[in-house]
């Protein structure tokens, strides 16, 4: 949706994305790709995303994660200088790129 897209364009600054995910989840595999497409075309640079991957017990060893509340995943929390405005979480209630647009905007008030 390229007008969606360019939207999350104007409203990307100050933004951090952390996603946790699973190797061996179907919805991490379909939707993991499509954000990063999404990121890629709103110009939003690697910098500010973090890939988490979590076993079956939704742990790793790398990060602690336990203060994130992870339930299901792929979980994308969306921050905005430092604070948590908004998360995504499974599956997207519309689309990945107007949820998105929907947590960018909220944060904008």
């Amino acid at each position: 949706d390229t007008k969606t897209i360019e939207q999350i364009q104007k409203l990307r600054k100050n933004i951090e994305i952390v996603v946790v995910m699973a190797s061996w989840c179907h919805d991490s595999k379909v939707q993991v790709p499509r954000f990063y497409k999404i990121l890629d075309e709103a110009k939003i640079k690697d910098s500010r995303v973090s890939l988490i991957a979590v076993d079956s017990n939704k742990t790793t060893d790398d990060v602690d994660i336990t203060g994130m509340n992870i339930q299901r995943v792929p979980t994308f929390i969306f921050y905005k200088k430092g604070n948590e405005i908004g998360r995504i979480v499974e599956k997207p209630n519309s689309t990945l790129e107007k949820d998105m647009l929907l947590i960018l905007m909220m944060a904008g008030q």
